[in-house]
Parts: structure tokens; C-alpha cells; sequence
């Protein structure tokens, strides 16, 4: 959560720093049309919904629904008694 408050701070600095700019880096301005502010948003949306799926999907499917490893230890050690 502190991230995320760090995050939106951060944003706002940069926000204010931009507008007293004598030559900001991005013109604000830009913003304010329609399809590049809705063309972000979907990739915020996009990016968010891919990192959500590949950083934590193993962490839930590891923890939460019991799934392992198929090289995990345990199916190794019956894999390598199996063929003594």
C-alpha cells in the first residue's frame, strides 16, 4: 500500500513539475484527447491483468490450490525409488 501511495505522489510531483516547466518533457495538454487517454488506459489495464497472471497466477496456484512442481522432491525421490 505504501508503494501505491509513493506511486500517486510521485505522479502528482511530476504533474506540478511539468506545468512550471519552461520545456516540460511531455505537454499535458496531450492528455485531454479521447483515444490516447482511452489507449492508455487499456494498456495500464492490459499490463496490469498480464503481470497479475504471470507474477502472482504460480504463487496462488502453489499455495492455494495445493498444485506442485512436477520436479518437485518429493515426486523425485519416488521416481528414483521406483527404479532400485
Amino acid at each position: 500500500m505504501a508503494l501505491l501511495v509513493a506511486a500517486v505522489v510521485g505522479v502528482g510531483l511530476f504533474v506540478l513539475a511539468e506545468r512550471r516547466a519552461a520545456s516540460p518533457l511531455i505537454r499535458l495538454a496531450m492528455f485531454r484527447g479521447p483515444v490516447l487517454s482511452a489507449s492508455l488506459a487499456m494498456s495500464a489495464l492490459v499490463s496490469t491483468v498480464m503481470m497479475a497472471t504471470l507474477v502472482v497466477g504460480p504463487f496462488y496456484l502453489r499455495g492455494r490450490s495445493g498444485w506442485t512442481r512436477p520436479w518437485s522432491d518429493s515426486s523425485c525421490r519416488s521416481a528414483r525409488s521406483s527404479r532400485r
